[in-house]
């Protein structure tokens, strides 16, 4: 489960921004965002369980970055785990459209996955099966297609314009991770029905989510300015929901 917002080519001084909660068991290891010693022009972090990450980006430009979608009917034990999509985009070289060819030659779990650099940035959920190439403007995804019109998601892509809007040489990044942290939760006619319960639903509706063993983990943030330096901040927080650590990177 996650939630990220996107604004591509909209903003004159950031082309690209990028902000996400990432949202799991609290019980799967992982490793902070870090660039990786076997790939050091790689900046993400790694699933200890599966050895794959949901959002990476490298040096030379490149982001890719994935969610879940959820549909309980369609999980399968034995399809490949989705952080495998982000590691081999980002650590392979090779092209946009034999990495596509790759991705309908493998049985993976429901995802969607962006995917490109702050030049270009494409779409694919193997849900829907399609292929989109982003055009400028703002985004926002969910463990729906993307942007299906789940309430959080329909909402906080409404702040999101606002804050990024407003962000004019300097990104207002407080204002951003703030409200990433909002729990306000949805009743329950306003949800869409994903297949599992009701309740559960209710408690997966807001963009931070604070379950006790399941929620929140961690809010990154990535932009790149017009003169094509990058910047990432990620935030880790405990089952409590209270923040843990943080690191920041400049590319």
């Amino acid at each position: 489960m996650c939630v990220t917002f996107i604004s591509f080519k909209v903003n004159q001084d950031f082309p690209l921004i990028i902000i996400s909660n990432r949202d799991e068991e609290f019980s799967r290891p992982t490793k902070q965002a870090h660039f990786w010693e076997t790939n050091p022009n790689v900046l993400a972090g790694v699933d200890l369980k599966e050895g794959g990450a949901w959002l990476a980006v490298s040096k030379t430009g490149k982001l890719a970055h994935v969610t879940n979608y959820r549909d309980p009917k369609l999980d399968n034990k034995n399809h490949l785990s989705r952080g495998h999509l982000v590691k081999d985009f980002i650590v392979n070289n090779i092209s946009l459209s034999d990495f596509e060819i790759a991705l309908k030659q493998k049985n993976y779990k429901p995802y969607n996955l962006i995917y490109g650099d702050h030049n270009s940035l494409s779409y694919h959920s193997n849900i829907s099966d399609e292929f989109i190439s982003l055009s400028p403007g703002n985004y926002g995804l969910s463990n729906g297609l993307l942007d299906d019109p789940w309430p959080k998601v329909r909402d906080g892509k409404r702040e999101f314009e606002t804050i990024v809007s407003q962000s004019k040489e300097q990104i207002e990044k407080d204002r951003l991770f703030q409200f990433m942290l909002s729990e306000v939760k949805y009743p329950e006619h306003k949800l869409p029905n994903t297949g599992i319960s009701r309740d559960l639903e209710v408690k997966l509706s807001p963009l931070f989510i604070n379950c006790g063993e399941f929620g929140t983990r961690t809010t990154t943030l990535y932009y790149i300015d017009n003169s094509n330096k990058g910047y990432f901040e990620e935030i880790t927080f405990d089952q409590h929901g209270v923040k843990q650590s943080g690191v920041k990177f400049n590319l």
